[in-house]
């Protein structure tokens, strides 16, 4: 038992350990909100740069010139303005600040270093939320708010005597009040976070850029290049809303309507200036979008898009929608679909969609016996079916891996390899509906998706990436035609179950409700909340009388929750007193009864001087002479001690009861 009280009470810590300690611990947590982002040269500068500042401090006797840390300074932030850019800002600056932190370490530290390192570290993270506002960045934000305000309590005493020691329970009282004060801290921010201004069009928000990953989606496909794609787990989007049957997951995001052998293009349709198209047939749903930043300018939503709200966006008869410059940061848009496979058109607009290329090597006209031996004298949806069976009735064979990259891949897959992804039997059949007479085009977009119950939401990963055929069909319109087979392991089909998905699933939810929460939240939420209080105050129900019993609870309610509080802080604070504490505070309150009130600024024995009283004054005495033997010198108090002190108490009190008789 007593080895535990000597370590809990007698040990005895530098101050200038702990600042050091804590200021390391903050410029870590600075470097690593960035480290995902900057590059590892500069990471691997950063933490060679601790490793040797550490190791000078505590092992090497030297000090690093500061006109040559200046110097080094200087040159940091010079190369840094060189490699800015307009399409990169951001990560130049913060390698810059990684260097710049590194080097700060290796200087000997005063006050103004430290705080500089502290800054530094502040606008790290700052920085950090200008390329990745997720969950990380609360966690790195308290922990960064809390260390801060621990070592700067301990940098105030340290710029008073840095060969100060405290003691341990010293430590964890500043320890305490520092955790203490970033709960506070943290209703204060949600409170600021909710009714601080902001506008719809962030300031900052040309620094901002897209994710550096792999995106499942591009507005244009070349055979054989992009199954990396289909590998890719990171989510591109959620869509908010109902559970609907697996057979409309279908999301549409571009139309690419030429071929010149080996790659489809969008080369754009005419814009539309209707809100939205009321001539498609199915019920309508609605979807809340939260799309990541990703290096393209479309939109999705579920098969047939027939509106789109958001900011600036763009409507195109071909049913996609579009803004002008490339997606940078995460969005919120609604959608509104018909669930239809049929979207009606005249035949006049599907005419250019007959296109073929050149046939430099006859792949095409051996595609074309094959499509003319298929369709035989078929015409209309029954071609269309025939080719479709050709396709997907076993043949073929489902594949992302080692596709070849040829000048004829059209035919290596329809004649020779007879395997490859969705992009090939797209093409395969888009191309021979057109040697067949039938208008067709490939459409862009997702197939599936995981249902979060929690959230309420699909999640569609980049690897449901997939592409499908729209075909003309007389008197109908354009008709969805998936050729890649069910069932071949592809996107199409791709249903998953079990522990990992529902763990992945219950992340993800998290990762939602933070980006409904504050990656979204803007000035038409705030508008929201301040209409939805309002309301609230106007309502009828909200008008009441009291009679005068309500009207006693109400005010005995009143008094009694703050005397409750104060009390409960009271005892707190009481509880938290140490033991050398209380005995000062019952001797002290003892003196005050006999008519002796010690001054703030006095001293003990100043004190006691003063005491008129020959009996109470050789009292105080004896109690302060055996309390300053102890107190003063951060020593334990023993329990034989201790009773000694108490008896001198319990002897001042008798002696003012003497006094009074």
């Amino acid at each position: 038992m007593k080895s535990k009280n000597m370590l809990n009470y007698g040990a005895r810590l530098k101050i200038e350990t702990l600042v050091k300690g804590f200021s390391y611990a903050i410029g870590l947590v600075g470097f690593l909100s960035v480290a995902r982002e900057t590059g590892f040269i500069y990471n691997l500068l950063f933490a060679g740069l601790c490793a040797f500042a550490t190791y000078r401090e505590y092992k090497l006797n030297f000090t690093v010139p500061r006109w040559g840390i200046n110097i080094v300074s200087v040159l940091l932030i010079a190369l840094a303005l060189i490699r800015i850019t307009q399409d990169n800002m951001v990560v130049p600056a913060l390698e810059s600040l990684i260097a710049l932190l590194g080097v700060k370490f290796l200087e000997e530290k005063r006050f103004r270093d430290y705080m500089q390192i502290y800054a530094i570290s502040i606008f790290l993270l700052a920085g950090s939320a200008l390329l990745s506002l997720d969950m990380l960045f609360l966690a790195f934000f308290f922990t960064l708010i809390f260390l801060i305000t621990m070592t700067v309590v301990l940098l105030a005493c340290y710029s008073e005597d840095s060969a100060m020691e405290l003691q341990f329970s010293t430590a964890v009282k500043i320890l305490s009040r520092a955790f203490l004060i970033t709960l506070i801290s943290i209703p204060i921010t949600v409170m600021f976070f909710i009714i601080l201004p902001r506008t719809n069009y962030p300031l900052l928000n040309f620094l901002n850029r897209a994710s550096s990953g792999l995106s499942g989606f591009t507005d244009s496909i070349t055979l054989g290049e992009i199954s990396d794609i289909f590998e890719d787990n990171t989510v591109l989007f959620r869509a908010k809303m109902n559970r609907v049957d697996d057979k409309y997951l279908y999301w549409r995001g571009i139309v690419l309507e030429h071929f010149d052998g080996r790659t489809w293009r969008n080369i754009g349709a005419p814009e539309n200036i209707k809100l939205w198209r009321t001539d498609l047939r199915g019920e309508r749903i609605s979807q809340s979008i939260f799309l990541e930043p990703y290096n393209n300018r479309y939109f999705f939503g579920l098969d047939k898009p027939i509106y789109v709200r958001y900011p600036r966006s763009k409507g195109f008869d071909d049913l996609t929608f579009s803004l002008s410059e490339n997606i940078m940061r995460k969005i919120k848009y609604d959608v509104i679909s018909s669930l239809s496979d049929t979207m009606p058109a005249r035949k006049e607009e599907a005419n250019r969609y007959l296109q073929l290329p050149m046939d430099k090597h006859g792949t095409l006209s051996k595609i074309k016996e094959l499509a003319d031996s298929i369709t035989g004298n078929k015409k209309g949806e029954a071609a269309v079916n025939a080719l479709l069976g050709h396709l997907t009735g076993g043949m073929f064979r489902y594949s992302i891996k080692g596709m070849p990259v040829t000048k004829k891949p059209l035919e290596e897959f329809l004649f020779a390899r007879k395997e490859g992804s969705c992009e090939y039997y797209a093409s395969a059949m888009a191309v021979m509906l057109r040697l067949s007479g039938i208008p067709a085009r490939i459409v862009g977009g997702f197939r599936g998706g995981d249902y979060n119950d929690l959230g309420g939401y699909y999640m569609i990963p980049q690897k449901y990436a997939h592409v499908w055929v729209e075909a003309y069909i007389e008197d109908k319109g354009w008709k969805r035609i998936d050729p890649t087979p069910a069932g071949s392991g592809g996107p199409t089909v791709k249903i998953r179950k079990g522990f990992m998905l529902k763990l992945k699933l219950f992340i993800d939810s998290i990762n939602y409700y933070w980006s409904v929460a504050v990656i979204n939240y803007n000035l038409e939420k705030q508008i929201n909340i301040l209409g939805g209080v309002m309301h609230a105050f106007k309502q009828p129900s909200l008008k009441f009388e009291m009679d005068k019993k309500t009207l006693a609870e109400l005010g005995l309610f009143i008094i009694a929750v703050p005397a409750v509080l104060g009390l409960l802080l009271a005892l707190l604070r009481r509880k938290r007193q140490t033991i050398e504490e209380g005995l000062l505070s019952r001797f002290l309150s003892v003196m005050e009864r006999h008519g002796y009130k010690k001054g703030r600024a006095e001293g003990l024995e100043e004190f006691i001087s003063k005491i008129a009283d020959n009996g109470i004054r050789e009292s105080a005495a004896m109690f302060v002479s055996k309390f300053q033997r102890f107190y003063y010198r951060d020593m334990k108090i023993g329990k034989d001690e201790l009773k000694k002190l108490d008896d001198i108490i319990v002897e001042a009190k008798r002696r003012r009861a003497d006094s009074n008789r």
